[in-house]
């Protein structure tokens, strides 16, 4: 069961979809140059984790190509999922945004969310947040940090939804080898 806070982790850093040669080629119709591995074509996957800040579990994962909408959207469709699990949730500066917020209440979460500073009020709005529940939002970066070191920062598939798997099964075995650990 999740903890009192479960922050939504920034995809600050996404995963790469690496091309090879051959797809290359039969795209194309041609013989590409030789390109050294760190000059292939490369394209990025948006990936959004949430995740227990008690036990560092991923408990949901959203996938995206797509570069259009904020990462507010996404957090507002990951926490509808979860609603009933969740008391809170914190997020980076990022996610700001008066709509997320109000839906997040509604649902019956607290949203532990900094405000971008656009006038002098912000600052008190983000004085009145408890810091060392926010403050727990860094364990999503080193969920992060785990899954791309012990299981790469890279997904070999090409087709989004083989993409979305592989994502997916990472999160599941980090889950399993966190649960044998403890």
């Amino acid at each position: 069961m999740p903890s009192a806070a479960a922050p939504v982790g920034a995809a600050a850093r996404p995963l790469e979809t690496w091309c090879n040669r051959r797809y290359i080629l039969r795209t194309l119709g041609c013989e590409p140059p030789l390109l050294p591995a760190d000059e292939l074509p490369r394209a990025e996957v948006k990936v959004t984790k949430l995740v227990d800040t008690d036990s560092q579990a991923i408990l949901d994962v959203h996938c995206s190509t797509n570069r259009e909408g904020s990462d507010a959207d996404l957090c507002e469709q990951i926490a509808r999922r979860n609603a009933g699990d969740l008391r809170s949730l914190a997020a980076d500066k990022g996610y700001d945004k008066k709509s997320l917020r109000e839906s997040l209440r509604n649902l019956g979460i607290r949203p532990l969310i900094k405000h971008r500073i656009f006038a002098p009020y912000d600052y008190a709005h983000n004085a009145r947040i408890d810091e060392q529940r926010y403050n727990q939002r860094s364990m999503t970066e080193t969920v992060n940090s785990a899954v791309k070191r012990s299981l790469g920062f890279a997904v070999r598939a090409r087709s989004w939804f083989r993409e979305f798997r592989e994502i997916a099964l990472m999160c599941v075995v980090y889950n399993i080898k966190r649960a044998v650990k403890q």
